[in-house]
């Protein structure tokens, strides 16, 4: 598309999501995993590793929510990257009075994997189980020279898509 209003409201909106999604991992790679459903409210979360987003969207009338996020995230206050609102987790709980027509995106950035080469490993098609876990396993230190405490577990992204990122220094140069 040609000839963007760069000061125009959707620009400026498609701009800070892009940036968002480049800070953090989990909305490229995260799981997804449903919080709250309605006819007029969705809230899911995205993870991966240490990364989470949360996404609350309302297309309804005023409402208020309750999101549980148990084991998910360890911080007590949320700042939503699209209005800069701060809300708190009490109890592991999130309380939101949602407006007709309101977007929540609150992240929460991990540490990125680093190596002097960094690779994405991604497994599809193969069929799990609730619980079941792939790991990645290899002759050489990053991937734990076949020792099975220390294997690189990968990320269950949605049913059969499996990722993970290793990062490589120690094995540069070297056949794995």
């Amino acid at each position: 598309m040609v000839d963007w209003d760069q000061g125009g409201q959707c620009f400026c909106l498609i701009n800070t999501l892009i940036s968002i999604r480049r800070q953090n991992q989990s909305l490229t790679f995260g799981s997804h995993h449903q919080l709250y459903v309605s006819d007029d409210v969705y809230a899911f979360v995205r993870s991966y590793r240490d990364h989470h987003a949360i996404c609350v969207l309302n297309k309804g009338s005023k409402i208020a929510i309750y999101l549980d996020l148990s084991g998910r995230l360890g911080c007590e206050n949320l700042t939503c990257q699209l209005s800069g609102a701060t809300f708190s987790v009490v109890d592991h709980h999130l309380h939101l009075e949602l407006e007709y027509g309101a977007a929540y995106l609150f992240c929460i950035p991990g540490q990125r994997v680093i190596g002097d080469v960094v690779t994405t490993f991604q497994l599809n098609g193969i069929e799990t189980q609730n619980g079941q876990s792939i790991v990645l396993i290899g002759d050489c230190a990053e991937l734990g020279n076949w020792e099975p405490h220390n294997v690189y577990g990968m990320e269950y992204v949605n049913p059969n898509n499996w990722i993970c990122e290793v990062g490589f220094s120690k094995s540069i140069g070297t056949p794995i």
